[in-house]
């Protein structure tokens, strides 16, 4: 039934409904009982399991009474299906990798890297990682899933000042946004402090990587497709491979405390030294 409605889910109603009319003869009597009459038969068939958004969306409350602030509701899509379904979007057009194959240079033999991904530290951690994980369906294929996650922290528009979370694909070497999924947006505070703003950021982001924690160790299963376009089943183990995070919230929360050089200026400097501390930015 699926199958057929898929083929015409883009007319109108009216049309799947004279299809689903028009199939019904032709159905196995054993099954003739539960297909659909019409369009209107069939939403009904759905909300009976429950609508597809409650089923992809999370909400999690996160407690903001330390900084003087109520509980705040952070919604956001799992992080699970938003990698699936862009890597399955991204693998129709453009190859995936899973395996690890390491570049020489053919005259000195030393290793190569910035080729692909498929040749650098993050696939070879990532591989040893999955190799070290139990297997539950010998007939799929395994791998480990890069995941990168990023949000804007200055303003997204020059009308509006809203904040992105996105997930990325980092299973290929393309750098196209079509490998991208945003899966929310930091909710807004009753404050103008900066402060109680980073840790919010890092609350809403930990929220996301306590899923990717739950999956790390039984993995997931998703649908990509090959080189020849034919789609199949994988069961791969989530691995965050790349996150992007702002100066001074990499210093404050981080746990750089003993960095020795700064991403942006902090002032004049007397020469360039490697031994001296970077200005604190509590202090700027």
């Amino acid at each position: 039934m699926w199958r057929i409605f898929c083929s015409v889910r883009t007319e109108t109603r009216v049309c799947q409904s004279a299809v689903l009319r028009a199939v019904r003869p032709v159905v196995d009597p054993l099954v003739v009982s539960r297909w659909p009459k019409d369009r209107r038969a069939l939403d009904g068939m759905i909300n009976k399991l429950g609508a597809f958004n409650s089923r992809i969306m999370r909400d999690v409350r996160i407690d903001m009474n330390d900084v003087g602030l109520d509980v705040v509701k952070f919604t956001f899509v799992d992080p699970i299906y938003a990698w699936a379904s862009t890597a399955l979007r991204v693998s129709r057009c453009l190859p995936l990798h899973f395996q690890f194959c390491p570049l020489y240079n053919p005259n000195t033999h030393e290793r190569l890297y910035g080729s692909s991904v498929q040749c650098g530290k993050v696939m070879e951690k990532s591989c040893d990682r999955v190799q070290s994980r139990p297997v539950y369906d010998a007939t799929l294929r395994r791998g480990p899933a890069l995941f990168g996650i990023s949000w804007d922290g200055g303003q997204a528009s020059k009308r509006r000042s809203y904040t992105p979370i996105i997930i990325s694909v980092g299973n290929t070497d393309s750098a196209s946004s079509d490998t991208c999924f945003c899966i929310g947006y930091l909710p807004t505070l009753r404050t103008s402090d900066s402060d109680a703003r980073r840790i919010l950021v890092q609350r809403c982001i930990g929220s996301i990587l306590k899923v990717l924690d739950t999956n790390s160790e039984r993995g997931f299963t998703c649908i990509l497709a090959d080189e020849q376009g034919l789609e199949s089943k994988w069961h791969l183990y989530p691995v965050l491979a790349r996150v992007e995070v702002d100066t001074k919230e990499r210093y404050k929360f981080f746990g750089c405390s003993r960095q020795r050089s700064c991403g942006i200026g902090s002032g004049p400097r007397r020469g360039r030294s490697a031994l001296r501390n970077c200005t604190r930015h509590s202090l700027r």
